[in-house]
């Protein structure tokens, strides 16, 4: 899974949209996986505004969201679940 969403997130170009149903499309693909289903996506960008290493608060993402700062990253998988 964390594979797939890394993929995902490498292949959108510089201020890709970043489109929820495209990435199930993508987890759909995983070995496995019979029903992946996002119950909570959001972003967050460096806040300039105080400093480069300060990030601003995590928006949520409904159904598409554009990169504030050119590309989507995840800094870990901490919040990730998988039921099997």
């Amino acid at each position: 899974m964390e594979e797939a969403i890394k993929q995902y997130l490498k292949e959108l170009p510089f201020n890709g949209e970043l489109v929820l149903a495209h990435l199930v499309d993508r987890l759909q693909e995983v070995e496995g996986v019979l029903i992946p289903q996002i119950n909570n996506a959001e972003s967050s960008w460096i806040n300039e505004d105080i400093n480069s290493t300060t990030y601003a608060a995590p928006v949520a993402i409904e159904v598409k969201k554009i990169p504030v700062s050119g590309y989507f990253e995840v800094v870990n998988f901490n919040n990730i679940s998988y039921v099997v």
